[in-house]
C-alpha cells in the first residue's frame, strides 16, 4: 500500500486499503486463491446453448476427425520417389508426380475394352528410354526393343535388380514399372543387359493411336 501511495497514513482513502489488503489475503493464500477461482469461473463463464449451426459445426469436427476420415484423406505416395500426394476417396486431380514428374496414374485402362477396342500385341519400335533407378539421378538410356501397354523391353549396358522399380522418360511415354528380368544380351559385341519392366503405372502421349486397334 506504501508502494501504492493507497496506506492512510501517505492520504489515502480508508475503503481502499481495506480492498488492497482483501486482495492480497486472497493472492497469498492458496486455499483462498483456488477458492475464489472456481467462485471467477462459475460467474463468468457460462455454456453457451447448441444452435442448429453449432451442433452443425460438431458434428463435422467429429466426422473429420474419426478414424475413418482419417483413412479417407490419407496420403498415397509415387511407386517411385515416394512423394506423398493427397488422395480422397480413391481419386486425385494430380496426374504426375510433383517431384520427380512420374504419373501416378495411368491412361489405359478398361474403359477401351467396354467401348469394343482391343489392345494389339506387342510392337517393335525403335528409340530410346531414359530410365532411372532413383531420384534425383542423371538418367541412363536403354535402346528400346519393343514395347507394349503393358510393359517394354530395352537394351542398356547397366545390369538392373529384379523387382526393382524404375522410372521410365521418353518422347512417347512416361512410365514406373518393375523390372521383370534382365537377361545379359550375347548378340551385342559390348557387354548389355536385355531389361523387360512391366508397367505400374504409364502415359501414353497418343494411347489410342499406337496400341489400339477397333473391333467393327
Amino acid at each position: 500500500m506504501q508502494k501504492l501511495k493507497i496506506h492512510p497514513d501517505l492520504g489515502g482513502l480508508h475503503w481502499n486499503a481495506v480492498l488492497v489488503n482483501e486482495a492480497y489475503a486472497v493472492l497469498s493464500n492458496p486455499e483462498k486463491r483456488r477458492e475464489y477461482d472456481k467462485r471467477l469461473v462459475g460467474q463468468f463463464s457460462k455454456e453457451v446453448p447448441d444452435t442448429p449451426r453449432t451442433l452443425e459445426d460438431k458434428s463435422s469436427m467429429a466426422i473429420l476427425q474419426s478414424p475413418r476420415a482419417k483413412q479417407d484423406s490419407i496420403q498415397n505416395y509415387c511407386l517411385f520417389c515416394k512423394t506423398p500426394y493427397l488422395n480422397q476417396r480413391g481419386y486425385t486431380d494430380v496426374e504426375n508426380c510433383f517431384e520427380c514428374g512420374s504419373p501416378l496414374w495411368s491412361n489405359q485402362n478398361d474403359l477401351e475394352m467396354a467401348h469394343h477396342k482391343r489392345l494389339v500385341d506387342r510392337k517393335n519400335i525403335e528409340g530410346f528410354v531414359n530410365y532411372y533407378t532413383y531420384w534425383p539421378e542423371i538418367p541412363c538410356i536403354g535402346k528400346i526393343n519393343d514395347i507394349s501397354p503393358n510393359g517394354i523391353c530395352f537394351i542398356t549396358e547397366r545390369m538392373l535388380d529384379l523387382r526393382s522399380i524404375i522410372k521410365l522418360d521418353n518422347a512417347e511415354c512416361r512410365a514406373i514399372a518393375q523390372v521383370t528380368h534382365c537377361d545379359l544380351n550375347s548378340q551385342d559385341k559390348r557387354i548389355a543387359f536385355a531389361i523387360g519392366a512391366k508397367f505400374l503405372t504409364v502415359r501414353f502421349q497418343n494411347p489410342k493411336g499406337r496400341f489400339l486397334s477397333v473391333d467393327v
